[in-house]
């Protein structure tokens, strides 16, 4: 642990413990399709993606999973002088 005082522990990132948006079978599957329509796949190649997807009731169902890809991190505080300031740090990570 650092000897500073201003030490913060963040929990809550591992891949039991990551929350995410209630998404259903409909919702799921117009994200693949949207996903294949961006990469200009062939709709054959669509409905293979579909067919391998299957028909999850959730998005953590096989085949599906939720992985965690970023963090973003909003510090607020004083600086030395008291001066208020706010940034943002993003972590991205690699698959």
């Amino acid at each position: 642990m650092p000897a500073g005082t201003n030490y913060c522990n963040i929990t809550g990132l591992s891949e039991n413990e990551l929350q995410f948006a209630d998404a259903d079978n409909r919702d799921i599957r117009n994200a693949v399709q949207k996903s294949a329509r961006s990469r200009r796949l062939s709709s054959k190649k669509t409905q293979e993606w579909l067919s391998v997807m299957g028909n999850p009731r959730t998005a953590n169902q096989k085949p599906l999973m939720v992985v965690l890809r970023s963090v973003m991190w909003k510090i607020d505080g004083k600086d030395a002088a008291g001066k208020m300031f706010s940034k943002q740090i993003r972590v991205d990570i690699p698959m």
